[in-house]
């Protein structure tokens, strides 16, 4: 089983409040111009600028991106599973081991060739289409789940991760610009003791994880 190196940034982005948008920006008829701008310039080829140029992603380029990715492990002699966990990606492979250096390499080239602009863009404006502060985000997803009660925020979601954060702080190279801000790896599963919500219930649930994972899921 493999899980790409995008996925742990996402994991990063989920936990961290949203780094990429720490304000809602309603100024913008798209919150995410200035993404999508620096994803442009940073394109390699055609398909990329084809997917990226009107500004918007939808579930139907993502997938036709995911296949490019494992159609290119595929030519390579690599057979991948994509499929989604709780709204986040996953790429399951099985190669030998002494295929391993080989693999890393290979993956790393196709996923440049495809996913690896496109996908966490996809997800950041999926998760969060206004640009709120991702911690907000989560916080509302909570309540209207029950999970939280009416009036909880997202500063005091924040207060409650801050205070379960005891994993390795890692920056995210897809938002280089906060260096300051705290990105937590974290392994993709519910029970991580992340606590209780005062008045309100367990984030160590399947149901309250859907809220950092797929926030806008119904």
């Amino acid at each position: 089983m493999f899980y790409r190196g995008g996925l742990v940034v996402i994991i990063a982005i989920i936990l961290s409040g949203g780094t990429a948008c720490t304000e809602t920006r309603t100024a913008q008829i798209n919150p995410y111009e200035t993404e999508f701008t620096e994803a442009k310039a940073a394109s390699v080829n055609d398909f990329q600028l084809r997917i990226l140029d009107d500004g918007k992603i939808t579930a139907e380029e993502y997938s036709e991106t995911q296949q490019k990715y494992t159609d290119c492990l595929d030519d390579e002699g690599f057979t991948v599973v994509a499929s989604m966990i709780d709204g986040a990606p996953q790429y399951d492979v099985t190669y030998a081991k002494n295929d391993q250096s080989r693999f890393e390499s290979v993956e790393a080239e196709c996923g440049k060739q495809s996913i690896a602009l496109i996908e966490p863009l996809y997800m950041l404006a999926r998760d969060n289409p206004q640009a709120k502060d991702m911690n907000d985000v989560r916080a509302e997803c909570l309540v209207k789940k029950g999970i939280a009660p009416s009036g909880f925020t997202g500063n005091e979601l924040k207060a409650i991760l801050d205070s379960k954060e005891n994993t390795t702080s890692v920056n995210s190279p897809a938002d280089d610009s906060n260096k300051d801000d705290r990105n937590i790896e974290i392994p993709l599963d519910p029970q991580n003791n992340l606590g209780v919500i005062p008045g309100g219930g367990s984030l160590d649930t399947d149901e309250a994880w859907l809220c950092f994972t797929n926030p806008q899921a119904n």
